[in-house]
């Protein structure tokens, strides 16, 4: 009566909100390989659910709600997506502890990037951020916007520490991500504010060197 009487059949499975993963993809892994028992209220999901939906670029795991006698929520828990990683005209998804997880996907569009200008070769499962760079890299995506200006571009130097940004305003700034993004943030603005007092017109500042600020 259980599996086959039709009294706990699914009739219908939804997915909870996802902000990046493509949905259509993750509703194909779903039904791609499931078996008898996922048609049943009570043992939907028991077998091979999730490694199969975790296959999904940005899924890191799910989890099954039973709604109803026949509907139940696939709730997925996506990859946090730090960065896009741009190397040899390729581009890769970084995720918040700095190692690539995935090619590039256009559902990732508004994730910023991040060059790397000595173009060294990447796969997937490298790590190429240390976590001192992925603390000042958040840190700096929130704060930014403090300056007055919009940050266009983010490239690495030779020093995987050495961090170019290209504002809108049309200067560029020097980091260095192995101190706090506030203390550089400070500086920067410090060097905005008399630049717009004296009316001088920016190329470029650097605040890489600890206690001294260089600026044309």
């Amino acid at each position: 009566m259980v599996f086959f009487s039709g009294v706990f059949a699914v009739e219908k499975v939804e997915f909870s909100p996802t902000k990046f993963v493509d949905r259509g993809e993750l509703a194909r892994a779903v039904e791609n390989g499931k078996t008898f028992l996922d048609n049943n209220i009570i043992t939907f999901g028991i077998f091979n659910l999730a490694s199969r939906a975790e296959k999904v670029t940005g899924v890191e795991k799910v989890s099954v709600s039973r709604v109803s006698q026949h509907r139940v929520v696939v709730v997925v828990t996506e990859k946090s997506p730090l960065l896009v990683w741009q190397s040899l005209d390729k581009k890769y998804l970084v995720d918040s502890y700095g190692y690539i997880w995935s090619d590039y996907r256009e559902n990732y569009a508004s994730t910023p990037v991040l060059v790397d200008t000595k173009n060294l070769p990447v796969k997937i499962g490298d790590k190429v951020l240390p976590q001192g760079s992925i603390y000042f890299f958040r840190d700096l995506q929130t704060q930014f916007a403090d300056t007055g200006a919009k940050a266009v571009r983010y490239e690495i130097m030779d020093i995987v520490s050495d961090l170019k940004v290209v504002s809108d305003a049309g200067w560029f700034v020097y980091f260095d991500t192995n101190r706090s993004a506030n203390g550089e943030l400070v500086s920067l603005k410090r060097v905005l504010a008399e630049a717009k007092n004296n009316g001088t017109k920016l190329e470029y500042v650097d605040i890489r060197i600890a206690n001294r600020i260089f600026y044309k």
